[in-house]
């Protein structure tokens, strides 16, 4: 497919979900009326919501989330980005693309409930701003957050920064910056973070090989290959350089913080990223974990575990995933 082909198909859908979602709002337009502004919600965790983190692009605003009123006290810091193909997707709102809870009980809502302040941030959107713009922008946010740390009440020496598929897509990348020093000059990022303070990982079902998804059976590949050859921004989809430095998995040469890998099973593409992960994590002797079970135990479709009440998979892969992010972090033993 060819790259303009590509991006008309990504605008329309663009369109039809703004259109459904954001109302007379243009792309890549998201004005605030208060900056900063006191939220509380009805499980009594506060917020300050959409604070600028200054960044150079479109969409740059961030929520910091506490689990109660008490904004001093000393919480881990998770790091949120949402997903949505590039092309869509809001801090508060999430992914329109992936399943949604089928409970009251939001995903961020217990990640407060276990003693973490809870950050999610916008981002610009494809095909005006392109890989690896968005990466700036993850940066532009941890820098934001390590200078103004203390004015927010946040602990940024112990992270977990966690996304979902596009989302998943940009931790799986900026982890590995972070890891790395000579990947974070190939894609031309100097993370805001260190080794460090990056405790762990959350990679919500990202699909970054290309090769993977061009021979993926399954019937939404076309759409995947739309999605990534937009984001992207080239012809060639399988040989590209960008197509080759976004496959995190074939770039690991012995450093990468502890990653906790999810997949679904309804598309093959996701299996795929997370199994050379974990692969490339297993033969350097990483610490990981890599949730996925098969259609034969339970259908799960992309963004399954907001459906931890009503699948017992995705509770199985939620408690998982908070195990393994309080062993890496010191939370609620």
């Amino acid at each position: 497919m060819r790259l303009a082909e590509a991006e008309e198909k990504c605008k329309a859908v663009q369109r039809m979900v703004f259109e459904k979602v954001h109302p007379g709002k243009a792309v890549n337009s998201y004005e605030v009326e208060e900056e900063g502004r006191k939220v509380t919600r009805g499980d009594g965790a506060t917020g300050i919501c959409d604070v600028s983190y200054n960044s150079s692009m479109p969409n740059g605003f961030l929520d910091i989330w506490y689990p109660n009123e008490d904004h001093g006290a000393k919480r881990p810091t998770i790091v949120h980005f949402h997903g949505g193909g590039f092309l869509f997707g809001d801090k508060g709102l999430g992914d329109p693309l992936a399943v949604k809870s089928d409970s009251k009980k939001d995903m961020a809502g217990v990640l407060l409930g276990e003693g973490y302040n809870f950050v999610t941030a916008n981002y610009a959107f494809a095909p005006e701003y392109r890989f690896p713009s968005q990466l700036v922008q993850v940066k532009e946010v941890f820098a934001f957050l390590k200078e103004h740390g203390a004015e927010y009440g946040l602990d940024m020496s112990r992270v977990i920064m966690a996304g979902g598929s596009a989302g998943a897509v940009l931790t799986q990348i900026y982890a590995l910056a972070v890891a790395d020093e000579e990947y974070a000059k190939e894609i031309g990022i100097v993370p805001a973070i260190t080794p460090e303070e990056l405790k762990c990982v959350v990679i919500n079902e990202a699909a970054l090989i290309t090769e993977a998804i061009a021979n993926s059976a399954s019937k939404t590949c076309d759409n995947m290959i739309c999605l990534i050859q937009n984001w992207l921004g080239t012809d060639d989809f399988l040989g590209s350089r960008q197509a080759g430095l976004v496959n995190v998995a074939a770039h690991i040469r012995g450093a990468y913080p502890p990653a906790f890998l999810i997949a679904s099973n309804e598309e093959d593409f996701f299996e795929a990223d997370a199994a050379a992960m974990d692969a490339a994590l297993t033969r350097f002797g990483l610490p990981h974990e890599h949730y996925y079970r098969g259609i034969e135990v339970e259908l799960l479709s992309h963004g399954f575990i907001n459906q931890f009440e009503t699948s017992a998979c995705a509770k199985e892969c939620l408690d998982k995933a908070l195990a393994f992010m309080r062993r890496h972090v010191g939370v609620r033993e």
